[in-house]
């Protein structure tokens, strides 16, 4: 008996979890998803993403290689701005929740190219710079994107809940409120992507030099 009680708060438990992330793991899944559309698009080369002179490679190197930590900084903190103001503004329209995971899922699909280019042209060796260089940064700025996309799915939906009809006055009331605190909760984001481009910059310094790519 104490058993089934058990397992039943246990499953309860983690049903709650789920329930009050679920925005979270919708976002975690379209970076999974498009990761997996990376790798394919990739092995397939579809668009020449197979190609050795492929843009989204030779960028994400000529980004780091021969560079200072500050200049790499400066760039891989702007490209990650990128990322933050797309999914800023589309939380403040009507087709946020359309174009917010789509956003997500090419955040991947980015990662995906790069790591996949490095093991299709270097092997072990593409690899070992992966876990050393890409993944580390990559994995912080992909939770800073789950976050982000959750609070600008649920500020999206406030704008959703203006053109149905029937909607509740209170709704107009507090979106002045709402907006305030989606604003406040980005601060934490940003500092989230520099601490991403931070990381990029130190892996990057430390141990590029130690690859002939």
């Amino acid at each position: 008996m104490k058993r089934t009680t058990i397992k039943v708060f246990k499953k309860n438990k983690y049903l709650e979890v789920i329930k009050n992330n679920n925005t979270l793991i919708l976002m975690f899944l379209f970076i999974v998803i498009g990761f997996f559309i990376g790798c394919l698009a990739v092995k397939f080369n579809l668009f020449n993403l197979r190609d050795k002179n492929c843009s989204y490679f030779l960028n994400y190197l000529n980004l780091r290689k021969n560079q200072t930590f500050f200049k790499i900084l400066i760039n891989t903190f702007l490209n990650s701005v990128t990322y933050f103001i797309l999914i800023f503004f589309s939380g403040t329209c009507l087709a946020g929740p359309c174009l917010i995971p789509l956003i997500a899922g090419f955040c991947g699909f980015y990662s995906a190219v790069v790591i996949s280019h490095l093991y299709i042209y270097n092997g072990l060796l593409g690899i070992l710079f992966s876990i050393l260089i890409v993944i580390p940064p990559s994995l912080t700025a992909f939770f800073a994107v789950m976050l982000e996309g959750r609070e600008a799915l649920g500020f999206s939906v406030c704008f959703l809940k203006l053109v149905m009809p029937g909607t509740n006055n209170k709704v107009f009331e507090n979106l002045n409120r709402d907006f305030k605190y989606y604003c406040t909760r980005q601060l934490f984001i940003v500092l989230m992507f520099l601490v991403s481009a931070l990381l990029d910059s130190l892996l990057s310094v430390s141990f590029i030099r130690l690859f002939n790519l």
